[in-house]
């Protein structure tokens, strides 16, 4: 009979770990089977509490658990807890929360209430902005942190400005003695991008106590090791640089596309959350994740995903999610694809740069030195897009493709590139042919950003013109109708945003 102890944190009286405590020799090399992981110490083994692993024990014929009442009772709440959000999230109203114009909008604020530190993961364009408002309307925390990126600062001080009934602050400038002082107003909420969860050059985040730090955009926590993912678990190993943990009571994360890659990128996600269950990554990746070998580093290759049934209870006693498909009836996105040809200019560019690549270069052409594959998959989209992003002259067929489609329509148009260069062409030749144009790139000012979006929703521009980098997440565009990408990033999930 193994015996399993629940050992607290004096701290906050959560639970740290499990003591699993062999009676013979036999179990303890039996538990030293369990995912290969559970750390030996003192004849015992202790592992950080994880309801996953202790359930799939108790179901399997290898173990034979005797669990304290400490460990009984915490996983009954936990199943307890799951069965809650199960029934408020089919909810059909919620008469205590605030109203919204769509039903689940209401539930979904008592969700973040139910849930310790909550990840809104609804689709795009479903209204997580006004939910966290209608949040902090119902509860008013007293300090209140909203983390976004820089490009969306802007849109939270004007949602803030509409709906939000308590004060705050921006601080959306480009001086760093602006901001400071920004952060020594006194105000119930404080807007600050990423960048500045930097402890060095702006401690005053530090010192106060939050009660309330709201990430949007979360997917760009997805590394642990970058500093503002390292500011919020407070870990600093192998880090350059000082590193101090945000002090705060609740924490929601907001995205749309919490997982874009492989399953891994969701244990940062649920890490930052709940760092004593969800600690320990290498079991994440055995219990979680398909792996093959990989001939580049000790790590393995994530290819995949396993125990599905158990991942997905695991996300929800902290994660809830829903697409427009559940909850609106839209009509469905038309996509087309738009062949053109190549134009004789675009054509010899392209001809030559993976002739150099190669062999060599032909004479009495401009030349383009190219070192790398990598550098040459890019220089060739930049031609197929306009020689001109590189200095060449010559025309473009996709350029012209652009313009001729703006013409032909009166509707509004989103236009996307990947490249701010292009983004430039591109107003250049529809100012010609007397297009209005609402410019959005990382050379916008932010004085300008917010007109820009307004001159657009508004109707008084018809093009909107952006790089996918700084207008690709989080701005609201819903007048527009079309959205067409001169060409695509190499990761989905950016087109999906």
């Amino acid at each position: 009979m193994i015996k399993v102890n629940f050992i607290r944190r004096k701290k906050d009286n959560l639970p740290k770990h499990l003591q699993f405590v062999p009676s013979n020799l036999a179990e303890a090399k039996t538990l030293r089977g369990v995912a290969g992981m559970l750390k030996q110490r003192d004849g015992t083994f202790h592992f950080p509490f994880d309801s996953f692993i202790v359930n799939l024990m108790l179901k399997s014929k290898k173990y034979n658990l005797q669990l304290d009442t400490q460990t009984t009772y915490w996983l009954q709440e936990e199943e307890k807890l799951l069965a809650d959000l199960n029934k408020l999230y089919n909810a059909k109203r919620i008469d205590e929360m605030p109203k919204f114009q769509y039903d689940f909008q209401t539930i979904d604020t008592a969700m973040m209430a139910r849930i310790p530190n909550p990840i809104n993961a609804n689709d795009m364009g479903l209204g997580k902005t006004i939910e966290i408002i209608g949040y902090i309307n119902k509860f008013k925390p007293k300090k209140t942190l909203i983390v976004v990126p820089a490009a969306l600062k802007y849109n939270w001080e004007s949602e803030l400005q509409k709906w939000c009934d308590l004060s705050y602050v921006g601080t959306n400038y480009n001086e760093a003695k602006k901001r400071h002082k920004a952060l020594a107003e006194k105000a119930n909420i404080y807007v600050v991008n990423y960048e500045m969860l930097d402890v060095v050059k702006y401690p005053e985040l530090f010192e106060t106590e939050w009660d309330l730090v709201v990430c949007d955009e979360a997917h760009k926590l997805k590394n642990l090791k970058t500093k503002w993912s390292r500011h919020l678990t407070g870990n600093s190993r192998g880090a350059k640089y000082k590193v101090a943990k945000l002090p705060r009571k609740k924490t929601i994360l907001m995205t749309g596309t919490p997982l874009a890659n492989n399953p891994l990128e969701l244990f940062s996600l649920l890490h930052i959350q709940n760092p004593i269950e969800v600690s320990n990554r290498d079991m994440f990746v055995q219990n979680f994740c398909e792996t093959a070998y990989n001939p580049f580093g000790r790590e393995p290759l994530v290819v995949g995903v396993k125990n599905t049934e158990a991942l997905h209870k695991m996300i929800a006693k902290y994660m809830f999610r829903r697409t427009k498909e559940d909850v609106l009836d839209l009509p469905d996105k038309i996509y087309q694809n738009i062949e053109i040809q190549l134009s004789k200019d675009q054509q010899k560019y392209y001809k030559q740069l993976v002739k150099d690549y190669f062999v060599e270069r032909e004479e009495n052409l401009d030349y383009l030195e190219v070192n790398t594959g990598m550098e040459l998959a890019l220089r060739l989209r930049q031609i197929c897009l306009d020689p001109r992003i590189l200095g060449l002259k010559g025309t473009s067929t996709k350029t012209q493709t652009i313009v001729e489609l703006v013409q032909d329509t009166s509707q509004q148009i989103v236009i996307f590139t990947s490249f701010k260069t292009y983004a430039n062409i591109l107003k250049e030749e529809l100012e010609k042919v007397g297009i209005s144009i609402s410019m959005y790139t990382g050379d916008t000012k932010h004085a300008d950003r917010q007109k820009s979006i307004e001159d657009f929703q508004k109707g008084r521009n018809q093009v909107f013109l952006s790089t996918i980098t700084a207008g690709g997440v989080g701005l609201n565009l819903q007048n527009a109708n079309i959205v067409i990408f001169a060409d695509k990033p190499y990761s989905p999930h950016l087109v999906k945003q």
